[in-house]
């Protein structure tokens, strides 16, 4: 983000800071690699794509090559003030964010029946504007499917359609909804303790 901020500025302190993120974050890779190291092996899957095996440790390469890329960007860039727009930009980017608490209810279905649409529906508050439906099977294969949730009375619906629901899994989901002022929040979403389960999940009957 802060790399971005400086792509869109060229405002050299946005650059410096992004460097020395890049740098305590390849600190932090470090130490949970060499953790790793001896405890996993080597040559592992880490991802859906062919090319993303290997272990952590292998990352560190090209880590080092983005690090020395954007050091000679900085050597070479004009030194530059910093606008009040940028400033308050970087104290975001650099801030510890949390998500508001929104007034949504939602009463997940106890079971659902292979081969029928799974309706839902979310109660909200006058604030929110809009809802969308995130699902997928509990299968870490899949991503998650979307769909736009219907305005109903003081709330939302959406179905999962019958032909996903005819399947061996359990079925997950969560909401992203809009607020007028902007914000975007999903539910449940995680708690500030981040100990809880972000979704919901329904099994077939």
């Amino acid at each position: 983000m802060l790399f971005h901020l400086y792509e869109g500025t060229k405002e050299q302190a946005a650059l410096e800071a992004s460097l020395s993120q890049y740098k305590k974050a390849r600190t932090a890779w470090t130490a949970l690699a060499e953790a790793g190291k001896g405890v996993y092996m080597s040559d592992m899957t880490l991802g859906e794509w062919p090319q993303l095996r290997g272990h952590w440790l292998d990352r560190l390469p090209a880590i080092d090559k983005d690090i020395a890329a954007l050091t000679a960007m900085l050597d070479s860039a004009g030194s530059k003030g910093t606008s009040p727009k940028v400033e308050a930009a970087m104290r975001i980017a650099l801030g510890r964010p949390y998500r508001a608490a929104i007034a949504v209810k939602h009463a997940a279905p106890a079971r659902f029946a292979r081969g029928n649409a799974l309706s839902l529906t979310l109660s909200a508050h006058a604030d929110i504007t809009s809802a969308i439906l995130h699902y997928r099977h509990v299968d870490q294969v899949d991503n998650y499917a979307t769909v736009a949730m219907e305005r109903q009375g003081e709330g939302f619906g959406a179905s999962i359609p019958a032909e996903y629901t005819q399947t061996e899994f359990p079925l997950e989901y969560y909401f992203e909804v809009q607020m007028a002022d902007g914000k975007t929040a999903l539910h449940p979403g995680f708690t500030q303790e981040l100990t809880n389960q972000p979704y919901f999940v329904v099994r077939s009957a």
